[in-house]
């Protein structure tokens, strides 16, 4: 059975003083570590809860709210063709047939609608679609060349978004790797020199720490030569905790199984090393960091979805609002569309209301 590790912290133990910088940094970055966990897992639960919900609840209504504007499309095709309604009015059923056909095939795929849209248009889908290709086509051609440096003879792909991208990050992965050149080029001064051997030092000596613990822990947690079938199981469960911290390089998880298993108490990390425990914080920041880039690459696709902007705060409860509010502006929008085709079948009241509608400028 899974048994939630024990807390990892630093405390003040009688007749001592203070507790140092690097110690209120660890307890720091363990209860900030810790948070961003929780956060993470909220998150990772929120994305499950939030797809369902868009495949049992959203899905349908757009599909029967998309179904009745298709239904209300092939009323406006049979109305045109009708000899009731004037030319000015077959204008007006054609321009309210494009613009809705458009929307259909662009944004939900329906091909199927190309030919009513074409019957109506003065140009076809495609040959529309291909002039706003062409058009798209020059303006990435124009940014990729006069802000981003991109060669033409390059012969780079810019119809495709993702080619465009891909020739970009070329360009400043380039433009990196001359600059750091361009620097080994340089002679290093003394401190220079000193510093990039202190952060090798510290490099190495990190991973000796980690590597370090991992050996005890496997060492203690070891399944294979365990005779009792339930300890085996246990140690079984306890070693791919082990790996699974050691592969993410989470210092703070194997302490945490060290205490579990009683391979250390606490006051063992109370009495850490002051220069060892500059090591642990620093990996402590990186495992911080990576959590907080794990968390940001599950909100940012919402973020920019719904255009929320990043100094306002985001949680999945608003996220779960606004699916709803959607839902139910679907909802309101596909009721109307019925009502709408329900008006509509009568074809004087289409009549009347055809004379009150304006086309666009």
């Amino acid at each position: 059975m899974y048994k939630q590790p024990k807390a990892v912290s630093i405390i003040r133990i009688e007749n001592q003083a203070g507790l140092s910088r690097s110690q209120k940094q660890f307890n720091t970055l363990n209860k900030k570590i810790e948070q961003a966990k929780n956060t993470l897992s909220v998150w990772q639960n929120a994305v499950l809860e939030y797809n369902h919900l868009v495949i049992t609840e959203y899905e349908p209504v757009r599909q029967r709210y998309n179904d009745s504007r298709v239904e209300l499309l092939q009323l406006f095709d049979r109305a045109w063709g009708l000899k009731s309604h004037p030319k000015n009015e077959k204008k007006k059923l054609s321009h309210l047939i494009c613009d809705l056909a458009y929307e259909l095939i662009d944004a939900f795929d329906r091909a199927d609608l190309k030919s009513l849209y074409d019957k109506h248009s003065q140009i076809s889908f495609d040959e529309l679609r291909e002039r706003e290709d062409a058009l798209h086509h020059e303006m990435m051609r124009r940014v990729g060349e006069d802000l981003f440096g991109l060669d033409p003879a390059e012969n780079v792909d810019f119809s495709s978004p993702e080619a465009v991208a891909a020739a970009m990050e070329d360009v400043l992965r380039r433009e990196a790797e001359a600059e750091q050149q361009r620097r080994a080029k340089r002679k290093k001064s003394a401190k220079q020199l000193q510093a990039e051997a202190r952060k090798l030092q510290e490099e190495q000596d990190i991973s000796l720490t980690i590597r370090e613990i991992f050996r005890k822990l496997t060492s203690a947690v070891h399944p294979d030569r365990e005779p009792d079938e339930d300890e085996r199981l246990r140690k079984t469960e306890l070693m791919q905790r082990v790996n699974a911290a050691y592969q993410k390089k989470d210092l703070l998880a194997l302490l945490g199984l060290q205490l579990e298993i009683e391979q250390i108490d606490a006051s063992h990390i109370n009495t850490m090393a002051e220069e060892k425990l500059k090591y642990v914080n620093k990996v402590l920041r990186e495992q911080l960091s990576s959590l907080e880039q794990e968390i940001e690459s599950i909100t940012e696709p919402f973020r920019i979805r719904l255009g929320w902007p990043h100094y306002a705060a985001f949680s999945p409860a608003s996220l779960f609002v606004r699916l709803r509010a959607e839902i139910g502006e679907l909802r309101g929008a596909a009721k109307d569309i019925q009502s709408n085709l329900d008006a509509f079948r009568d074809d004087g009241v289409l009549s009347l209301w055809l004379k009150h509608y304006k086309i666009p400028k």
